[in-house]
This record gives structure tokens, C-alpha cells and sequence, in this order.
């Protein structure tokens, strides 16, 4: 039995790119005020936080197709990491 002729033999595989992922975020933030005479007042900020997604990196300049970088697409779990744009600690 011969192999069935492909529709047009003019072009190769076709591969697809997908751009979906998600973000976690979660934090915990203090704040401590003070009021004191003379209208001074005194006030701090910490937050304690962290990010994490599934695709904060560029995938389209990937060059390293096979690379660990370009893990499995049906689990994005096996993605998940740290966001570029995670910061962990802000004391103001």
C-alpha cells in the first residue's frame, strides 16, 4: 500500500505558537501609623509578596527550540516559576 499524496506537496509542516498563560500573585501588607502632636505624623509600609506565572519570558526569540526553556505546552504547571517582575519585599 502506497503512502497517501500530500495535499500540497509545495510546503512542509506547519507549527503553531501559543500565547496563553497566568499569573499568581499574593502578598501580605503591614502598615503602622502614628499621629503625634503639632500635626507630625509618621507612617511606614511593608509588603511581602510573590509572583509567579507561567510565561513572563519571551518565547518568539527563542532560538533554542528544544532548549529547557521550551518545556512541554499541554502542562503549563511544568512552567511555572518566578515572574520577571517579581519583587519580594517593599519597605516605604
Amino acid at each position: 500500500m502506497h503512502p497517501p499524496n500530500p495535499i500540497n506537496p509545495n510546503y512542509g509542516s506547519v507549527r503553531g505558537m501559543f500565547y496563553r498563560g497566568s499569573s499568581y500573585y499574593n502578598a501580605l501588607e503591614t502598615q503602622l501609623a502614628k499621629r503625634m502632636s503639632h500635626g507630625f505624623q509618621v507612617q511606614g509600609t511593608f509588603t511581602w509578596a510573590k509572583s509567579m506565572d507561567t510565561s513572563s519570558a519571551s518565547l518568539a526569540g527563542d532560538t533554542f527550540g528544544n532548549s529547557i526553556s521550551s518545556l512541554p505546552w499541554f502542562d503549563l504547571k511544568l512552567n511555572r516559576g518566578l515572574s520577571d517582575f517579581n519583587v519580594g519585599r517593599t519597605l516605604s
